[in-house]
């Protein structure tokens, strides 16, 4: 019902493009995703009025991003990019283009990434094809439009996405494509660690992706980030399905450090540390309850996860998730005492001593279970 409700705010939409003597159409991965008969999140829309015009039809629910002549408009609390046809002139960075816009549809889908995403569709639902896109829809082949060697030196971004559509729909890339990735593979150095993040985080959720991971690795697209390679490599000869954070953690781990090479935010560098350090606790087979105090358990379970990519399992995720559900407190802030407690009752000076005596506490509770409670605790610390 939600995707028919977008569908019908959609061609509302076009209608009252068409109805001012505009063309008007819902363009790309919406087209392209209706056709195979499965979801897709936003509805893009292609027309030749201005982006003025566009706000001058939906006063009231318009955002825009006259960059690239592009204005959102929200129906139902779903927003729907409208972006004026372009054509693409010169890629000063191997990025970015310099457009202009364009009276010509024809031209706007032209200049599109893949086949299979520069369709578009009139408010009638009949689909608009210049380029093949339907045939190589049909036949699961992911293309260019153009000369691939062009297109992805235009963009070099490019070449992430058709890993991901690809792995993400089961495509097969056509065999000039391919090569057209692999002559371009060294102008990945354009690209920033942000959007490459993205894409990859989209790789790795992908239900196809280990049938790609010999194309991805023999592309050469990781040649300037050599952890992601041996990442790569490793998940190439034993498969696991990992996230971004996992990813980054297998790529520090076979670097000897933590990973550099991706944009990692402050929590995330955390997690990353704190999954590197109970692989190695769990190397060495030092993991005891008391060493998951102050830990999520996400990064436990990375861990694990990581050490069987490598082939290396010691711990089963069951097993240890048991111990660690079981333990009755997961934090030393859920100690029923604390430093100045274990001062005033023990008559302590500020010293390494209340550590020690905070941590035998804990084992107290973890592995001898006594109570939580403040005065079993401090007596019990008394005694020893």
């Amino acid at each position: 019902m939600e995707e028919d409700l977008k569908l019908r705010n959609a061609i509302k939409i076009l209608n009252v493009l068409n109805e001012k003597g505009f063309e008007a159409y819902i363009v790309g991965g919406y087209v392209r995703d209706r056709l195979l008969g499965i979801e897709s999140k936003d509805i893009d829309i292609t027309t030749n009025a201005l982006p003025s015009v566009v706000q001058e039809l939906f006063p009231s629910n318009f955002s825009k991003s006259l960059k690239y002549q592009t204005v959102n408009v929200i129906l139902d609390e779903t927003e729907y990019e409208i972006t004026t046809y372009r054509v693409d002139l010169s890629y000063k960075d191997h990025r970015h283009p310099e457009s202009k816009v364009s009276s010509s549809l024809k031209s706007d889908l032209r200049r599109r990434d893949f086949t299979v995403n520069a369709m578009c569709m009139d408010k009638d639902q009949k689909i608009i094809d210049y380029v093949g896109g339907k045939e190589d829809l049909e036949n699961k082949i992911l293309r260019t439009v153009g000369i691939p060697r062009k297109r992805f030196s235009e963009d070099a971004l490019r070449m992430f996405r058709a890993f991901r559509f690809a792995s993400r729909l089961g495509f097969t890339i056509d065999s000039d494509t391919y090569e057209g990735i692999k002559k371009n593979a060294s102008l990945i150095k354009y690209v920033s660690k942000e959007r490459i993040k993205d894409e990859l985080t989209g790789i790795l959720i992908a239900p196809y992706l280990k049938d790609n991971l010999s194309l991805i690795n023999d592309s050469g697209i990781f040649k300037l980030y050599p952890g992601l390679k041996a990442a790569f490599m490793v998940l190439e000869r034993n498969y696991y399905p990992l996230d971004f954070l996992s990813l980054t953690a297998l790529s520090s781990y076979l670097l000897g450090d933590l990973s550099e090479e991706l944009l990692l935010s402050k929590k995330e560098r955390k997690t990353v540390k704190d999954i590197l350090h109970f692989i190695e606790l769990f190397k060495e087979k030092k993991a005891t309850p008391l060493s998951f105090i102050d830990f999520e358990y996400q990064p436990i379970e990375y861990a694990i996860l990581i050490m069987k990519v490598l082939d290396m399992p010691i711990y089963d995720n069951t097993e240890i998730k048991q111990i660690y559900e079981d333990m009755p407190i997961k934090n030393m802030k859920d100690l029923s005492i604390n430093g100045d407690d274990i001062k005033k009752y023990l008559q302590l000076s500020d010293s390494p001593l209340i550590k020690t005596y905070l941590n035998k506490a804990a084992s107290l509770v973890i592995y001898d279970h006594i109570p939580n409670e403040k005065e079993i605790l401090l007596e019990k610390l008394r005694e020893s």
